[in-house]
């Protein structure tokens, strides 16, 4: 699907950009201005395209995992522009993004945005504080919810001599969160825990 290649191609090209950013601060803020521009821009018309009725399940998931890879790619650029700042030590590892609603029936995504963490254990423990916080504000204020978790991971192989990065995602079922729900064990242990298994088990796989 052509349109599927050019965001995969899109975000390649932002996230080789972002590695690139030259240590002159008025450079940077040139390059993160345009690339934070395109990520916004990029995103507002996924959303746009998630509202039509058209959309098979399978669609409306492969276009929430490229908005989820682009939100990333704007968070990492705006943390750049920011750090040294007056952000929290936490704020400068993991943000939480709200992206537009997509439907009209109170579905809603939002993406942990994973901003220096290279222990994939240590970025699920942190992100469970802020997870925890806003699913008990939601809860809270609009009552039961039902909550399905995604991980999107970046994996790298050497082939022929180049290295390959490729996008796996990674989920569990569906999750009922009551006003009575302990989110915090409810994310440990049937979140954190389950993610890890599926993901050891796919690197396992991948290496045999």
């Amino acid at each position: 699907m052509s349109a599927l290649k050019y965001y995969f191609d899109l975000i390649r090209i932002i996230e080789e950009a972002y590695v690139l950013l030259p240590s002159s601060n008025r450079e940077s803020s040139e390059i993160i201005d345009k690339w934070v521009r395109i990520s916004t821009e990029n995103i507002t018309t996924l959303n746009r395209h998630l509202q039509s009725s058209g959309l098979s399940v399978g669609e409306k998931l492969r276009i929430q995992s490229i908005i989820s890879a682009l939100a990333t790619l704007y968070g990492k650029f705006v943390n750049y522009s920011v750090v040294g700042g007056s952000l929290q030590s936490t704020e400068q590892l993991i943000r939480w993004k709200d992206l537009e609603n997509v439907s009209q029936n109170r579905i809603r995504t939002s993406v942990v945005i994973n901003l220096q963490h290279l222990n994939l254990r240590d970025f699920l423990l942190d992100a469970e504080k802020l997870i925890t916080d806003k699913l008990t504000n939601i809860v809270t204020s609009e009552g039961n919810l039902k909550v399905n978790f995604v991980l999107a991971c970046e994996f790298s192989n050497q082939t022929n001599n180049e290295t390959v990065v490729e996008i796996k995602y990674f989920n569990v079922k569906n999750e009922a969160i009551l006003p009575s729900t302990d989110i915090k064990k409810l994310f440990l242990e049937n979140v954190v825990e389950k993610l890890l298994t599926q993901v050891e088990e796919f690197k396992k796989q991948d290496s045999g």
